[in-house]
């Protein structure tokens, strides 16, 4: 289970500390492929996942874009 789901969860769920897992956390990548057919709204969506959206991701538990 993720983090995310975990927290979601509520009291529903118990949250237990994995020793080391800070250290090898998931990675979600972005990017515009070569062809993507409407670059310029898939830029818009890093942007704003990067940008202001990255508050709302935090407080679902997510980590900031690096």
């Amino acid at each position: 289970v993720y983090m995310t789901d975990a927290t979601s969860a509520g009291d529903a769920v118990e949250i237990l500390d994995v020793p080391g897992a800070a250290d090898d956390p998931n990675t979600y990548w972005l990017a515009v492929v070569q062809d993507a057919p409407n670059p310029a709204a898939a830029q818009a969506f890093i942007d704003a996942v990067t940008g202001p959206g990255a508050a709302t991701l935090a407080e679902f538990g997510f980590g900031a874009a690096r």
